[in-house]
């Protein structure tokens, strides 16, 4: 090819490489728009997972907090039950000494008082009163008898006293049932708040975890714009690689021909150069210039 082939070959593939570089620009621009996005979404996603993470933490106190409010609820359960069993143990035992009770005083026939009262009288009558032996052996039959019933009175108000300490007792034992109920109650109250509130939470995190797939879709999403972008770009530089191997060889030639050109026009020049400095016996400054390039004439 001629130089003038050759310029024309090496503007038409400098045209094609502007034209690629203008390509890559142009997709360059499109990706940092997404990559932008990209940033802003993986940062919202990231910051959201964060926030989760301390949201957990908070959720796991809560959880620990009730699993030791139950152990207490467990705690105290059990003592209830020692009181409950001691309660029906106990209230078992008036049943059984109220009936025992009943018994004696239907045998008894009679209060104290009343007893007392007739065992009095009739001994009274054995003191002062003549009365026939016949009636005598009676009324002593009947002090005996008297007596004896006395004894089971005696017995039945032992029984009785009894009965009051155990209702007392058990009155107490009431009082702490219902003290540790209450606690009961309390503690799972406290309990269930802090399960409520961990539930709470798991909501929460749920909506973020939601919120944070979201962001990672439109993440990916993102990347499936610019990967096929990048891939462009990597296929135009290889393009522009392949253009650049063509033109070397090309800007080769052109400048061997243009260093051809300029060494003949240096050659006539210093052909000139000499013909006035032979004819007029001295030269112009340009022809001087000429001939010191090329080492003819020499100041030494």
């Amino acid at each position: 090819m001629n130089e003038r082939e050759l310029k024309k070959s090496v503007n038409n593939l400098r045209h094609e490489i502007e034209k690629r570089e203008r390509d890559i620009s142009h997709l360059y621009h499109e990706i940092n728009i997404y990559k932008k996005e990209a940033d802003e979404l993986r940062l919202k996603r990231d910051q959201i997972k964060e926030s989760i993470k301390i949201y957990l933490e908070e959720a796991r106190l809560f959880l620990n907090k009730r699993d030791e409010l139950n152990k207490e609820v467990a705690e105290l359960k059990k003592k209830r039950k020692k009181l409950g069993d001691k309660i029906r143990k106990l209230s078992e035992e008036i049943r059984n000494k109220k009936i025992k009770r009943d018994e004696l005083n239907k045998d008894a026939r009679g209060t104290k008082e009343i007893l007392m009262e007739s065992y009095e009288e009739k001994l009274k009558r054995i003191l002062e009163d003549e009365i026939p032996l016949r009636d005598e052996i009676q009324i002593f039959n009947k002090i005996f008898e008297i007596r004896e019933r006395l004894r089971i009175v005696e017995k039945a108000d032992d029984m009785h006293k009894k009965i009051s300490r155990d209702y007392e007792k058990i009155q107490k034992l009431n009082k702490n049932f219902d003290n540790i109920c209450k606690k009961i109650r309390s503690i799972a109250e406290k309990s269930q708040e802090s399960h409520e509130r961990a539930m709470q939470i798991y909501h929460e995190v749920d909506l973020l975890r939601r919120k944070s797939r979201e962001y990672h879709k439109k993440l990916i999403e993102r990347y499936g714009l610019m990967n096929p972008l990048r891939d462009r770009v990597t296929l135009i530089k290889s393009e522009i690689g392949e253009i650049r191997k063509k033109l070397e060889p090309l800007n080769k030639e052109l400048k061997r021909i243009r260093h051809e050109r300029e060494a003949k026009r240096r050659e006539r020049d210093a052909t000139k150069a000499r013909e006035n400095l032979q004819k007029r016996g001295r030269i112009s400054i340009d022809d001087l210039r000429v001939l010191l390039e090329r080492g003819e004439i020499s100041f030494e």
